[in-house]
């Protein structure tokens, strides 16, 4: 069963790089799409399937890339209504669909964030390099800010994450101005010694250039206000 708000989810365990053959049909009505995320939830390039065959909205069949051998999860979500879907999977191997582990591409290998420190990275999709993740826990109650500054027509994307949710980010920031659209902020409440997850990646898959990203802080002072008389 799957619905708007509950998505269905398989956990398989790939030996090695090729891909997922899928089938999807639901009831009448449920209009489902998938797709296929890491062990952290977080979605594989060119992992997600909504193609509707034959205009049917509850009927998706496609091949879906395993990058590399380890532990994958399949989410079958609903867009609209709720229903039984039947679901036939297989896994195939092809070492030659293998991709390099990215060192920053995963929540589980961020660089740690220094509040109030520039830092510079990369993204090089054509090298594997597809994500860059940071993580930092508030140090209080407040709100943390991120600044992203981009690279002269490259289109970044800047999202905030919690160690809670990693499939769906809380903020996702992506102005596209067509004069600095690898320009983004994004700002989050916090509670103290919340940890929060960077994900800074190209809107398109081509997207490539330079970057600084920024991380500030902004402590809420509120419970120390004296009642008022």
């Amino acid at each position: 069963m799957v619905s708007e708000q509950k998505p269905a989810m398989f956990v398989f365990e790939a030996k090695q790089a090729g891909g997922l053959g899928l089938i999807l049909r639901s009831d009448s009505g449920v209009d489902v799409a998938a797709e296929l995320c890491d062990d952290t939830g977080q979605a594989v390039y060119y992992g997600y399937l909504d193609g509707d065959w034959y205009e049917h909205k509850g009927w998706e069949q496609g091949m879906l890339p395993i990058p590399r051998s380890g532990v994958y999860r399949l989410y079958i979500d609903s867009l609209k209504g709720s229903g039984k879907v039947s679901v036939l999977a297989s896994v195939m191997q092809q070492p030659l669909n293998a991709i390099p582990e990215d060192p920053l591409g995963r929540p589980d290998t961020a660089a740690a964030v220094e509040l109030g420190a520039w830092m510079s990275e990369s993204i090089r999709p054509k090298r594997g390099d597809r994500r860059d993740w940071y993580v930092i826990d508030s140090p209080r109650k407040g709100v943390l800010t991120a600044a992203l500054r981009g690279q002269t027509g490259v289109d970044l994307t800047l999202a905030l994450f919690t160690e809670r949710e990693l499939r769906k980010p809380l903020v996702f920031a992506n102005q596209t101005s067509e004069d600095d659209r690898g320009h983004e902020s994004a700002t989050l409440d916090v509670t103290e010694g919340e940890r929060v997850y960077l994900r800074v990646a190209g809107w398109e898959e081509r997207d490539a250039g330079d970057y600084r990203l920024l991380v500030g802080f902004v402590e809420d002072s509120s419970d120390d206000q004296p009642d008022d008389m």
